[in-house]
């Protein structure tokens, strides 16, 4: 039985996304690329938070458990993301607090304005300088239900609740397709970041039995959305549906098409830009990182396309509303000083280069160590790191790691810390050794590093984050390091849902083939018996 939107009112939602958006031919398109029919799907039209398909997905995720009670939320997205700010606003129309978590993407078309709604009307931020540097250090909000006391909105909404906003975009498209209002298309093409939207589409699509095909177009690096994770937000969102009582037709094939990411997320390229414009030109939203590059996806098919009668495509515009977001005129001041820095680069000064940071503040930091005394560890016996190194070490990793680690895992961090170090070159052991000095040392504070309050270990290190220029490489260096050691304890991948090297517990014996394939000891490779 072929169903419709009405068919999910029984789970929970806001009721936000009640008036279909329309499907808008576009002849000039279609002709340019042999098409028999081309149309656009058109998410930014819907209501309220600016539009987008974004308020598809928070329909139904700000509905359910723990969100649906919780005044104070959290969630990650780049400094330009839309997510963020279909959020923020969110946040302001239900009366919860946001916590935006961002981190840094070139300045594409509509970031600045992005950020400056986020920074305007989240109530807190946190930034990260790269999507590594908020993975180490707020996993909560990428893998958790809380953090810091916010219940967690996943990056994208693309859990099988925020999923459902786009099955329900699937039901409604099968509506309009019944209703005449558009051509049965042989594809329909989306963005695909966190994979919410094509994954909702090909299970709406499939219970409204739209046979045609989803081809998602890679927007992210393949690597952080394969088929293997898309399928598992499939099956979820299926399950939640039988809970419900929703079952019918299995989802419409998935397609995913790889070659316009470009240098990465974030990144536009020639061809997303030519295509955002001509969006634009068209009287559309669009924008460089998501809908330039899942368009470019399709004209490249479109092109390719092996003689035949010409198909019907229809492109699923996910993007919000065009035009300026209102935000405050001191969003500027809500910013550390490296983000600023970024969106408007000033010449460096006299402090040009990595190694001169750190050999004038390692020349700072020796002069003080000899009226100082660093925090010492019993029993110590580092072959890279001192007992003063590791103690330092232990407590930039007290200070960074949330929630603190007790003793004994702040003395693992130290141990494989100095494990790493002790296979590297020496010029690399003594720049470590050196910039461990500088953070026990070099940072303004009354007592040593080690030996301060976390609270005021961790105020020196964002205070290093913060200033920019080649002093950030300091922050860069005790943070990796920090990382570095935390995960390789056996006692922190159970966040990350690793279960540890898949190897035997005991050896396997030698085989008799593979001892044949051996070399008797001594032996050289052939040519080299000359030498």
């Amino acid at each position: 039985m072929t169903l419709q939107r009405s068919d999910l009112e029984a789970i929970p939602r806001l009721g936000w996304a009640e008036t279909p958006t329309p499907v808008l031919a576009v002849r000039e398109l279609a002709t340019l690329w042999r098409l028999g029919w081309f149309g656009i799907k058109c998410d930014e039209l819907t209501a309220p938070l600016f539009g987008g398909s974004k308020v598809r997905k928070l329909d139904f995720a700000l509905a359910s458990k723990p969100l649906a009670n919780a005044r104070h939320w959290a969630t990650a997205g780049a400094v330009g993301s839309g997510h963020l700010v279909a959020t923020a606003a969110a946040a302001e129309l239900r009366g919860a607090q946001l916590h935006a978590a961002l981190f840094w993407e070139p300045l594409s078309y509509g970031v600045r304005d992005s950020l400056a709604f986020t920074a305007s009307h989240a109530h807190r931020l946190s930034f990260y300088r790269n999507r590594a540097s908020l993975a180490a250090f707020a996993w909560p909000v990428l893998l958790g239900r809380h953090w810091q006391g916010a219940a967690v909105i996943a990056p994208g909404g693309s859990t099988p609740h925020g999923t459902l906003g786009m099955v329900r975009a699937g039901l409604e498209l099968g509506e309009q397709i019944r209703a005449g209002l558009l051509p049965l298309p042989e594809r329909v093409y989306v963005a695909l970041g966190s994979g919410g939207s094509a994954v909702g589409l090909a299970i709406g699509l499939g219970l409204a039995e739209v046979a045609c095909e989803v081809r998602a177009v890679y927007t992210v690096e393949p690597q952080l959305t394969p088929m293997r994770r898309l399928l598992a937000l499939q099956r979820a969102t299926l399950a939640l549906l039988a809970q419900h009582g929703v079952r019918g037709p299995a989802p419409r094939p998935l397609v995913l098409v790889q070659g316009h990411l470009g240098q990465g997320y974030g990144v536009a390229t020639t061809e997303s830009q030519a295509m955002r414009q001509l969006l634009v030109e068209k009287g559309f939203s669009g924008d460089d990182v998501y809908t330039g590059k899942a368009l470019a996806g399709l004209q490249a098919d479109a092109m390719q396309r092996p003689p035949g009668p010409p198909p019907a495509w229809l492109f699923w515009n996910t993007v919000r509303r065009a035009g300026e977001l209102p935000s405050s005129a001191q969003w500027h001041a809500r910013l550390p000083a490296w983000l600023l820095h970024r969106l408007d680069p000033q010449p460096k000064g006299p402090l040009r280069s990595r190694r001169g940071v750190l050999a004038g503040a390692t020349a700072l930091a020796l002069l003080a160590a000899r009226s100082l005394t660093a925090a010492r560890w019993d029993a110590w016996h580092g072959r890279v790191l001192g007992a003063g190194a590791a103690a330092t070490m232990a407590a930039a990793a007290e200070a960074l790691l949330e929630p603190a680690p007790d003793a004994t895992t702040l003395r693992e961090v130290a141990v494989a810390v100095e494990t790493y170090m002790a296979g590297v070159p020496v010029p690399m052991q003594r720049e470590v050794a050196a910039l461990l000095a500088v953070i026990e040392h070099g940072l303004p504070g009354i007592a040593p590093f080690s030996q301060a309050s976390r609270a005021d270990r961790l105020a020196r290190l964002l205070r290093l984050r913060d200033v920019g220029g080649p002093v950030v490489d300091l922050w860069n260096g005790i943070r990796d390091l920090a990382m570095l050691g935390f995960w390789q304890l056996p006692s922190s991948w159970i966040e990350l849902d690793y279960p540890g090297p898949m190897v035997p517990a005991t050896p396997r014996p030698r085989r008799d083939s593979y001892d044949r394939l051996t070399a008797p000891r001594g032996a050289l490779p052939p040519g080299l018996e000359r030498w």
